[in-house]
């Protein structure tokens, strides 16, 4: 229990901001990974009572916004900057080594900053329109797709933030983080969720498979851009 309890709090420090103590050490993320959404599954909980709270408090055009900042907030921008990276990267790099450079770089470029607004334009649109359910379960999609992309990838450097992550998670951890995600998405969306699995399973395959050819694996900001993605699909799309 209390190795649980460590795996969890370790996925909580690692995706939020919440101050819930000491950070865990590098060799003991990799087993907080299967806990990432049981993580999307508690901020979207706050992002279904935040839309509530402001809609009671704020204009209904305003509450959108409101809440893609909490959102941004909340996960400080850790997913946000992988995306501008991710995209600075590949619209910028030749070949893998300039691609990585890029991406290591700490300023954004001018199409990550497009392809950041862009993004944050649809979320705050997906918002306004997404059900209750669908709001809830979005960041849990979100974090379910970094754990499908680290289990059939590899890191593509000799260091960096995803080392941990990419590549260490086997089929019983896979399982273990994909059983509240089908449970949890069941309940919500009934027969449903077949389809938003089937989605973000699809956009992983095609992501990882284009990223394996340009720089040979997947990075940490490309785990951060594969989230931001995947539970902006769930957003989007409505199925039933």
């Amino acid at each position: 229990m209390a190795k649980i309890l460590q795996g969890f709090a370790g996925a909580l420090s690692f995706l939020t901001i919440i101050p819930i103590g000491k950070t865990m050490r590098e060799e003991d993320l990799p087993r907080s990974i299967i806990f990432f959404p049981l993580v999307g599954l508690m901020i979207g909980g706050l992002l279904v009572l935040v839309r509530y709270l402001a809609s009671r408090l704020f204009s209904p055009d305003i509450t959108p916004l409101l809440v893609a900042s909490f959102w941004a907030i909340l996960t400080g921008f850790l997913h946000l900057d992988g995306f501008c990276d991710t995209v600075d990267g590949l619209s910028g790099g030749r070949n893998k080594e300039e691609v990585l450079r890029i991406m290591e770089e700490p300023d954004i470029g001018a199409k990550g900053a497009a392809a950041l607004v862009f993004l944050l334009l649809l979320k705050v649109f997906s918002i306004s329109k997404v059900s209750t359910f669908g709001l809830f379960i979005a960041p849990m999609m979100g974090r379910w797709a970094i754990v499908v992309a680290s289990s059939i990838a590899s890191y593509p450097k000799p260091s960096g933030l995803g080392k941990p992550f990419v590549g260490c998670i086997k089929a019983r951890g896979l399982f273990l983080s994909t059983l509240p995600v089908f449970v949890i998405g069941l309940i919500l969306f009934r027969l449903n969720i077949f389809w938003y699995l089937a989605l973000t399973l699809l956009f992983v395959f095609v992501a990882v498979s284009y990223l394996k050819k340009r720089i040979g694996g997947i990075t940490g900001d490309n785990l951060g851009a594969i989230c931001e993605v995947a539970e902006t699909l769930s957003l989007l799309v409505k199925f039933g």
